[in-house]
């Protein structure tokens, strides 16, 4: 990756550009060579680019879905949160009429 760039930040730690033991200095390479090797690293960051795109792309949608199921989901508790209220008020309501009945009847 990026953080693997030597010194000079076109060639990966360890590949740096090696003599071809051909004619020239010791040590150096020719342009044509220097660009092939610029060439080659420029498509391997582009392979990167793209899979980090990919990467990306998946988990904007993984959070989208989580989105969803969190809204629905929460949906949902809060419906049954405000039907076990009604219930339980209503089961309130029927012991109190049904005490209050209880005790009229007892009265007469």
């Amino acid at each position: 990756g990026l953080r693997d760039l030597g010194p000079c930040g076109m060639f990966p730690q360890g590949r740096h550009p090696v003599s071809p033991g051909g004619p020239g200095a010791p040590g150096k390479l020719s342009v044509l060579e220097i660009c092939e090797r610029i060439e080659e690293e420029f498509r391997l960051l582009q392979a990167q680019n793209h899979s980090l795109k990919l990467e990306c792309e998946k988990l904007l949608s993984d959070r989208t879905e989580m989105q969803r199921r969190y809204v629905m989901y929460y949906e949902m508790s809060y419906g049954l949160n405000i039907e076990m209220h009604k219930q339980v008020s209503g089961t309130g309501r029927r012991l109190h009429f049904s005490h209050c009945a209880g005790q009229r009847w007892g009265q007469e």
